[in-house]
């Protein structure tokens, strides 16, 4: 993602953003690749559903063909609009008349979780109870 969007990006690693959408209930499966496109990981996985942000037109996204062939559909989520991480980071960034005003505070410096902090658990496929 880094290389698609810039140093700055993403804002949360991989294993965060993996974790917050393996919690949706309509999830099976959340997978990691290091590839530039999910391709590979398509044609092993085989999904029923492939989705993709609505920014996307359905036959530019990778592996539709595949998915669709095989009798799965590709589903284009419409954008929430101020609410990409492009916006939240504009959002979040300092503005300078309002910093000048603002007497300037010491960082509190690094923060990390403590040893015993729970590590998030590996994301996996759920069971279909």
């Amino acid at each position: 993602m880094r290389r698609l969007k810039g140093n700055s990006r993403p804002v949360q690693d991989v294993h965060s953003r993996a974790e917050i959408l393996a919690a949706l209930e309509a999830v099976d499966l959340v997978a990691v690749f290091g590839e530039d496109t999910p391709l590979k990981l398509i044609e092993r996985v085989r999904p029923q559903v492939l989705v993709k942000g609505g920014d996307y037109r359905r036959e530019d996204v990778v592996g539709h063909d595949l998915v669709e062939a095989a009798g799965g559909e590709t589903v284009l989520i419409d954008l929430v609009p101020g609410h990409s991480t492009t916006a939240l980071v504009r959002r979040s960034a300092p503005n300078t008349d309002t910093d000048r005003e603002r007497p300037k505070t010491k960082s509190p410096g690094k923060m990390s979780a403590p040893a015993n902090a729970a590590k998030p658990a590996p994301v996996a496929r759920k069971s279909k109870t």
